[in-house]
Parts: C-alpha cells; structure tokens; sequence
C-alpha cells in the first residue's frame, strides 16, 4: 500500500512539472490545450493549476483565447515570484544578470577580460561585485532570488562545482567555483559549461522557445567551438560533465595542434583563433595590412571580418573554408545524433554572414537522405544566451525539484 501511494505522488509530482515546463516553453496555455498536450484529465489539470495558483506560481493572462463564445483563459508563469542571477564567464566578457522567470534581464554588468596579467583573486572580487551591484541596484530581497547559475568555459566537474583546466581560459586551475562563490554571496550556486548554458537560453528564450521542439543542440562557433545538448527538455551533461566537446572532434589527422593538444580538432580549423593563425601564417603581409599587432584577438577577428567584407579574396577562401568544415563537421553530428533542431550560434555566426549559409548548405549535403531535412536556425538571443541560460539553470532546478517540495511543505 505504501509503495502505491508512493507511486501516486511521483506521478503527480511529474505532472506538475510537465504542466509547469510546458507553460514555460510555449509562455502561456489553457487548460483544454494542458489536457490535450500532456494526456492528463482535464480535472486533472485544473486540480494542477488550483494548486500552483494557491502558491502564486502561476497565474491567468490577461489575453483570453478563442474567437467563439466563452473564450478560456491563458496561464501564465507569475514572473515576478522569484528571481534568478546568470554569470557567463568567457575569455573576453564576462556579463552578470539578474532576471525574473520569464528570463528578462532586470538588470546586468559586464567585467572586462582584456586587462594583462589579470589575478584569479581579483577577478572574483570582480564578479562577487557584479552580483552584489545587480542586486542592489534591482532593490530585490535577497530571499526573492532563488540563486546564482554559471556558464563557465570548461571542462568542469559539475558534481563537485570545480573548473578544471580550460585551454582557452587560464584563471581557473582545478578551481572550487562554486564554493567561493557560495560563501562569499550567500547563495546557492549552480555550476556548467559555457555551452549548456548559451544551449538552455536558446531552448527556453530563444531559439526553440515557444516551438514544438524538444531535443535540440546549440553549437557555438566562437573564438573557440563547443556545444550543448537538450534531450526531451532535459539538459544533457554526460557522466563526467564533459558532453558537447564538439570543439575537440578530429577532422584532420595531420591538421594543426589544437589547444587541447591534439591534432586535427575542428576547433584547430574552423574557429575564430584558427582563422586568426591562418590569416597570419598564411597571408602575412595581411597582419601589417590590417594592423593587428597588440590588438585584442577580438578585435583583430573583427579586422579580418570587416577585410572579407570589403571583398579580401585571400582572407574570405580561409573564413569561407572554416564554415564549409564546421558544416561538414555538423552533418555528421545530425547522422550521430538526428536533433529535431539545430541552433549554430557565437562571433563567426552573427559577425560574418556568410558563414551560417555556408555550413548549413554543408551540413544538408552531409547528411544522410533520412535527415536532409534538416532543422536549422542562428542563435535568437546572440550574445546574451549565455547569461540568459545560466539564470535558466537555476530556474529549471526550482520549477523540475523545488516546487513539489514546496507544495508538500503546504499540505503538512
């Protein structure tokens, strides 16, 4: 008898979820389109949506559907209840947001990353005064936020909340992220790769929002290549956090030394720092022509974009090959794999317009006939995704765990 009424209340507790994930993702539904949607019962339904407007969780829209006779009334995610903070750490930008649940920036900072010989110690006084000026200057209690997500460059252990040893990122060595982060702010914090979190802004904000789309893979094309990876809405890590080092698959036994030090990874061919080396290994009188000594690498990309622009034969072959290979590379991700989308994102994508097309095109033509219909989009969100998706961790972890806890806690 015990193992049944067990069994009931993790049944319903997984209703509530799917309820609640589904009005997050679509942002509003009724109750008739919640019972068509999730095979619950209509009473069923409403039984759900009672209980999380008792806890203020939810609420009726404004905007009524239907055109003929009574219209139904729309639930929304009350935005207001509580309150999340997103980090998105990256080798040139760091941006600090806080956000309310429908994943509006309230209010955000940006740190920085140009400054030599920048310390650990100093960038996490940094940060740590980031998200203090966010919360004051938002005038939100401190109770009201539900905690700190962080998209970090990886690999990570997320088990432990320590950044291992990124390549591209030398200010963490096997370094306790969130545990400074916890003490030091007095907030519960939530830690990942860079990439699941730009992944989970563009599922829930941007590109997947609102759609029919479950399984997605968000894949960056920056100064360096990574990916994330969404499964039935549910954020895939891998068993040793490290899934999505799409980065870090060989395309060329005898290409250059990748920073991870292999050889031939297509983060070596077709990122933003491999397009840098080429320009400059193999048109070098390129670098005097556009002047990129002591210029940021940032900067010295957005030269060599605004070169291809302005018709550079020689510089547009060498970025125009780093899409066709990161297409190809994508092709077979989508045989590997078969996303129901694919959301291609990062500096390469939204500073140099061709570079979408060419992989895309690239990518149909590897694939196999049964996925030559492939679904594909640029990020919707750009360079705020990362943020964005780091509060939407935190978010996911209280709307998935946290609020059945909650509604137990009311009935005892």
């Amino acid at each position: 008898m015990k193992r049944q009424v067990l069994h009931t209340i993790n049944l319903k507790n997984v209703s509530r979820v799917t309820v609640l994930n589904y009005i997050r993702h679509h942002g509003k539904s009724t109750r008739a389109n919640l019972s068509n949607v999730t095979g619950l019962t209509f009473m069923a339904i409403k039984n759900i949506l009672e209980e999380l407007e008792d806890l203020g969780l939810v609420q009726q829209s404004d905007e009524l559907e239907g055109k003929i006779g009574r219209k139904a009334a729309n639930y929304i995610i009350n935005k207001d209840y509580a309150y999340t903070i997103g980090i998105h750490i990256n080798m040139f930008l760091t941006r600090v947001a806080l956000m309310n649940l429908d994943g509006e920036i309230l209010e955000a900072v940006r740190i920085p990353m140009n400054r030599e010989h920048m310390e650990t110690s100093q960038f996490m006084d940094d940060l740590c005064n980031a998200v203090e000026k966010v919360i004051s200057k938002s005038k939100i209690p401190q109770e009201k936020i539900l905690g700190i997500g962080i998209g970090t460059p990886g690999p990570i252990d997320v088990e432990k909340g320590t950044v291992l040893n990124p390549p591209n990122f030398r200010l963490f060595r096997y370094f306790p992220l969130r545990e400074v982060l916890q003490t030091r702010l007095n907030l519960p914090v939530l830690l990942n790769k860079d990439t699941n979190a730009i992944a989970m802004g563009e599922f829930w904000r941007g590109a997947a929002s609102g759609t029919l789309y479950e399984s997605i893979i968000y894949v960056d094309a920056d100064m360096g290549i990574g990916s994330g990876m969404i499964t039935d809405g549910q954020l895939q890590i891998g068993a040793n956090s490290a899934a999505g080092e799409f980065g870090h698959v060989t395309i060329d036994f005898d290409g250059p030394v990748c920073n991870c030090g292999s050889r031939g990874c297509l983060e070596a061919i077709s990122s933003g720092l491999s397009i840098l080396r080429q320009v400059k290994e193999i048109a070098p009188s390129k670098r005097q022509a556009l002047k990129l000594e002591g210029k940021h690498e940032v900067d010295q990309l957005t030269d060599i974009f605004a070169a291809a622009a302005a018709g550079d034969a020689e510089i547009i072959s060498i970025i125009n090959k780093a899409a066709l290979n990161m297409g190809e590379a994508l092709g077979s991700l989508v045989n590997l794999l078969d996303p129901e989308l694919v959301v291609l994102g990062g500096m390469l994508v939204y500073e140099y317009e061709p570079f979408y097309a060419i992989a895309k095109d690239a990518a149909e033509n590897k694939c196999l006939r049964v996925s030559k219909d492939i679904q594909m989009a640029r990020g919707k969100l750009r360079y705020k995704a990362g943020v964005i998706g780091a509060g939407e961790i935190v978010a996911d972890t209280f709307f998935s765990k946290t609020v059945n806890d909650l509604l137990s806690k009311e009935k005892e």
